[in-house]
């Protein structure tokens, strides 16, 4: 039979030590996959609770969290109204997400209506999604200004400008490479 030197001098057999070696993992597995699903139920049970809320009170905040689902289950109906409930209570955010949805949902003038607004305002989000709606549009000198804009005020996703395909249009302008090292 084989064994193990431990640093504290100790001798177990290998077999022993490869037994409690998978016990010691498979607790830390099963441990954080219980922690996982107390902390799933958590959060939709407060998405739950957050869209029955939105329904009843109107709630801005609630809508904005109940938005989330309705997108998720794509209910753009409900996701706008819910949306358009925290838009008007002046939470940019949710101005900027429902100018989304309105793109989802091929309203694609409304959405960049929606998401120049919000830019203004100083939202990162609403640059890069007019970016993204003005190169949807085959605008690409629109769509570089947009994507500098969204970079001078903070959006730092470069994944995301590498890979989304509502920024197809600009993937061959000599521009882009020099703008996205400028900021990076």
């Amino acid at each position: 039979m084989r064994s193990v030197t431990i640093s504290t001098g100790l001798i177990f057999p290998s077999n022993y030590m490869t037994k409690y070696i998978f016990i010691f993992f498979t607790i830390i597995i099963f441990s954080f996959a219980a922690y996982l699903g107390i902390e799933f139920k958590r959060m939709n049970d407060r998405i739950y609770q957050a869209v029955q809320h939105c329904q009843e009170t109107k709630d801005p905040k609630q809508c904005y969290l109940a938005s989330y689902y309705y997108n998720q289950t794509e209910d753009y109906e409900n996701a706008r109204m819910a949306l358009t409930i925290a838009c008007e209570a002046k939470m940019i955010e949710a101005c900027t997400d429902l100018a989304y949805t309105e793109r989802l949902q091929g309203n694609l003038s409304k959405a960049l209506e929606m998401s120049l607004e919000t830019c203004e305002q100083g939202d990162n989000m609403g640059c890069f999604y007019s970016a993204s709606f003005y190169c949807l549009m085959n605008n690409s000198e629109k769509t570089l200004h947009f994507l500098e804009l969204a970079l001078q005020k903070g959006y730092t996703n470069f994944k995301e400008i590498q890979l989304s395909e509502d920024l197809d249009c600009i993937r061959s302008h000599p521009n882009l490479g020099a703008l996205i090292k400028k900021f990076k």
